[in-house]
């Protein structure tokens, strides 16, 4: 151990009472320790959202906190940009020579200009901390890309690696090695771009005697051999560390784990690694011999240079199927909600107001559009309007621009419009390096690519003190110029005046081409422009709803308090909060929306009227007003689903297959190509089955599977279609089909063979059910680490008719929460298996007297389920009565549902499942 001298800061043996170059007295050992303990607990180490840091820089969010200190988003307010913020602890900060290293290395790193390196900008002190500004980079961290995805395909991971290699190639020709290079220090960004982060901080930590408690240089499982010695590197130190990310990346692992970061490193130094085709059989030989070069442990073996790796992965890249070398983007809006959070046949959740919550945000100012499809004359698409005033910060104005003209010609029936959020996935992107377009799709181009065929696009400048649009409307099919409008301007400081007023003109242009019939003069005025600040804090809002609930959250309430009368900052409030569970929360934020509906058009309306009776488990009410908005909105395709939705969920399947029918004859093979075309397809294989059309839903099925093969709820409605129509060996294909190819993607699909299992039990194959159960209560204890694990095993025991198992589980489970009224339901109709009948009906009342809301009659339907295998038939239905009246909605469950066994021929049962007229 070293001792600074407070004076020169030269370092000093532990032993040493004087300063060997000043001869200033050294503190001892104690000292240090109080002094870095009143250090770290008087400077500040944490910022809160909506503070303004250093005057300049408004805190958006904490993004992390590392080694050095934590991150945060933030707006730069001089140019009204988001950076990122590192606040470097104060233990790190307290050495004046690691400052000055910092300074040195960042006036080096500043100088990496490369689309896959974040930028960094500037070392900064305010009020005795010191901070990093940098870049920031939208998008997910590697390693919790690898975490989620558990095994890349070895295309995404070459795609990612030399994009990698190419950041690394850019810094090494300016003498800048990273010497932290991990998972965590590179970004994907929403394009699927991979982005070096961190350049330069390494090396300014590299020095002696800064490793104080909770400060670690570097990262063991990723170091190289001669990092692990105190070396000097160079940047084959980085190829080593890139070496093992590609390792982790195929495999799910690294090659080198210990207990403590010395044992780690005695392997790197000593230990040969696995060879990762060990681990994955599907690597490529080309690519697992180019990982283990990187792992040589003399740098003298392995590559000399980045970009000699490049060249290897450009090679083995080419012999790799097309559809791998994809890096996933962020989804578009709602596309993981509406997709994931329904299915017709999932037990015990309230299905209509989650996925009433999940729409919503299309219905309201947003619709849906497709992908990769026919042109539609009558398809609009709003471009992003580009900034051409040279001030970046003045970018946000294109996207309002787009969205507040999209969300106007939506609450009109002219033409069908495409949701900003589906335009801002493939719009071009500006360099933040060289302000020039990083091009993916021109606006005619995308405009095809999404089935759209009149495009809205345009620019705007700043003329002296003036904000100056100039849009156009073009034929995208035929590249041919509908209309150009005159200039639109006004005052820089009445932005959202002059934005209010290209609203206008762009729609009062459209009216002279589409569908004057339906035009309207009072859709021009419907809407009340919103705050200039609240419509930025929305706009930051929709970048997080869908993948961040609690970020979306704070932005759109920041909105609605800027803006009180800010309809759709409530509105996506409400849904963000419903999406959540929080339904009360959902309904009293929508009922101060409702008080400004003046801003919506008639039918959107009766959507918002539906969605409030929804909320309460009103559903025949909710059928009602969704009919009213379908005859205003006849060719709404967000109408259309949600008809169709609430239609079976009143049990009346045949008008879900006529209303989703009527809709196809509008416009063909809709039922495939809008965004939420999955959830789309369960709807109708759902209404199908629960008319006994068991062919007619395998037709649906399969024929989705065509347009989306990798949907796994696609193939959980074939095998549920195949067991009621008795083809066994099909069901038995379909699920070791599954299977295989899901676990080498490293994800393990219980939830088919639940289905396959409950399914055929109930139309008469038990021995089979039992024993694809049985499969699955083996797989579920050799993945303990699964999400959820216990509760499913549980459930899987239940399927397995291991009683005994089930009920041990759902009691730990119970004690843990005892409010969860699927684990009391489940030991209930558990209690009425074994012959418990005193405890059956002890849990029954029990439920009688959950007091919670929102239940949707979920706990009515458990005393239903207990009722019906005690043998109490009438009980047992004027429960499921009661549970329809409370909410719970009709759907395939109550003819699959094991527990409903004992009613199958109870004729009042029959008529109750029914299907009405």
């Amino acid at each position: 151990m070293t001792v600074q001298c407070p004076k020169c800061h030269t370092e000093n043996p532990d032993t040493a009472r004087f300063c060997s170059h000043c001869a200033t007295p050294l503190p001892s050992a104690e000292d240090i320790e109080e002094s870095h303990t009143k250090t770290l607990k008087t400077q500040k180490e944490e910022l809160t959202t909506g503070f303004t840091f250093a005057n300049r820089y408004q805190i958006i969010e904490e993004l992390g906190k590392g080694g050095m200190g934590r991150v945060y988003k933030a707006i730069d307010k001089e140019v009204n940009a988001k950076i990122a913020i590192k606040l470097i602890k104060p233990e790190i900060a307290s050495h004046k020579k690691i400052i000055q290293r910092f300074r040195n290395e960042l006036k080096i790193a500043r100088d990496i200009s490369h689309k896959n390196v974040c930028r960094m900008y500037d070392l900064n002190k305010e009020k005795g901390s010191y901070y990093i500004t940098m870049e920031y980079v939208s998008g997910e961290d590697l390693k919790s890309f690898i975490r989620r995805a558990r095994q890349l395909t070895a295309g995404t991971a070459l795609t990612i690696a030399k994009q990698v290699c190419e950041g690394l190639t850019e810094a090494h020709k300016l003498g800048v090695v990273h010497r932290d290079l991990k998972p965590q220090n590179i970004m994907i960004d929403r394009e699927g771009n991979a982005r070096i982060m961190d350049f330069g901080i390494a090396r300014s930590l590299s020095g002696k005697g800064i490793t104080g408690a909770g400060v670690m240089i570097g990262t063991p499982e990723y170091m190289s051999p001669e990092q692990v010695e105190g070396k000097e590197v160079d940047p084959r130190s980085d190829i080593y560390s890139l070496g093992i990310i590609l390792y982790e990346m195929v495999t799910g692992q690294v090659p080198f784990e210990g207990d403590t970061p010395f044992t780690i490193g005695v392997k790197h130094k000593s230990e040969p690694p696995n060879p990762p085709k060990k681990l994955n059989e599907q690597i490529p030989d080309d690519l697992n011999r180019v990982i283990l070069r990187c792992l040589e442990k003399d740098p003298e073996k392995r590559y000399q240079s980045a970009q000699e790796v490049r060249s290897e992965l450009t090679n083995i890249e080419k012999g790799i199927p097309t559809t791998e070398k994809v890096v996933p983007q962020r989804k578009p809006l709602t596309s993981k909600e509406v997709t994931v959070t329904f299915s017709p046949k999932k037990l015990w959740i309230p299905v209509l107001a989650v996925t009433a919550l999940a729409v919503l945000a299309f219905v309201l100012f947003r619709g849906f559009g497709g992908k990769g499809i026919e042109v539609d004359p009558d398809r609009i698409m709003v471009a992003l309007f580009e900034n051409q005033t040279g001030d970046q910060s003045l970018d946000p104005l294109g996207r309002m621009a787009s969205d507040w003209i999209t969300q106007g010609i939506s609450q009109t029936e002219m033409a069908e419009v495409v949701p900003t959020m589906t335009v801002m996935q493939y719009s071009p992107v500006m360099s933040s390096e060289t302000g020039a377009p990083q091009t993916r799709s021109q606006p005619l181009s995308l405009a095809r690519e999404i089935g759209a065929g009149i495009v809205i696009s345009g620019v705007y400048y700043l003329a002296d003190n003036d904000l100056q649009f100039h849009a156009s409307i073009t034929d995208a099919q035929h590249e041919k110029l509908i209309h150009s409008l005159e200039p639109v301007q006004g005052p820089l400081e009445n932005k959202m005046d002059v934005i209010q007023d290209l609203r206008e003109k762009v729609m009062g242009s459209l009216a002279i081409y589409l569908r004057k019939e339906l035009w309207d003069e009072s859709y021009l005025k419907q809407a009340k422009i919103p705050d200039y600040e609240a419509y930025q804090e929305f706009v930051l809002g929709t970048e997080f709803f869908g993948d961040d609930y609690p970020k979306a959250i704070q932005h759109f309430e920041r909105a609605a308090e800027l803006d009180p009368t800010f309809l759709t900052a409530k509105i996506w409030l409400s849904v963000s909060y419903g999406n959540q569970g929080y339904y009360a929360k959902a309904k009293s934020i929508l009922n101060s929306a409702n008080k400004n509906r003046e801003q919506l058009s008639p039918y959107e309306c009766h959507m918002v009227d539906w969605y409030m009776v929804s909320l309460n488990g009103r559903n025949e009410e909710a059928l009602r007003f969704i009919r009213l908005a379908e005859k205003l909105a006849p060719k709404n395709i967000t109408v259309n689903h949600v008809l169709g939705l609430e239609a079976m969920q009143c049990n009346r399947p045949q008008e879900t297959v006529e209303t989703y029918a009527k809709m196809d004859s509008v416009d063909p093979k809709i039922l495939y190509r809008v965004e939420a075309s999955g959830w789309r397809i369960g709807v109708l294989a759902g209404a199908h089955h629960m008319l006994g059309n068991y062919k007619k839903e395998l037709k649906v099925v399969r024929e989705g599977q065509n347009y989306f093969p990798d949907t796994l709820r696609l193939k959980e409605d074939e095998v549920c279609a195949l067991a009621a129509l008795g083809r066994i060996k099909e069901v038995r294909n379909v699920l070791e089909e599954t299977l295989a190819v899901e676990t080498s993607r490293g994800t393990y699909p219980f939830g088919i063979m639940r289905e396959a299992s409950e399914e055929l039990r109930v139309c008469g194959f038990r021995e089979e059910a039992l024993e694809i159960a049985h499969r699955a209560v083996g797989w579920y204890k050799q993945h303990r680490d699964e999400a959820d694990y216990r509760y499913n095993l549980a459930r899987t025991l239940y399927l397995a008719e291991l009683w005994q198992e089930s009920q041990a589980l759902f009691k730990e489970l119970s004690k843990q929460e005892p409010d969860n009224i699927n684990f009391k339901g489940y030991l209930g109709t558990l209690a009425a298996r074994m012959g418990d009948e005193k405890g059956a009906h002890r849990i029954s009342e029990e439920l009688k007297n959950f007091d919670r809301p929102y239940l949707f009659g979920s706990h009515t339907y458990w005393r239903a389920c207990i009722a019906s295998l005690l043998g109490e038939k009438q009980k047992a239905l004027k429960l499921l009565k009661e549970a329809f009246k409370q909410g719970r909605g009709y759907g395939v469950y109550l003819h699959n549902n094991m527990d409903l066994e004992p009613l199958r021929d109870y004729p009042p049962f029959e008529e109750l499942i029914k299907p009405k007229g």
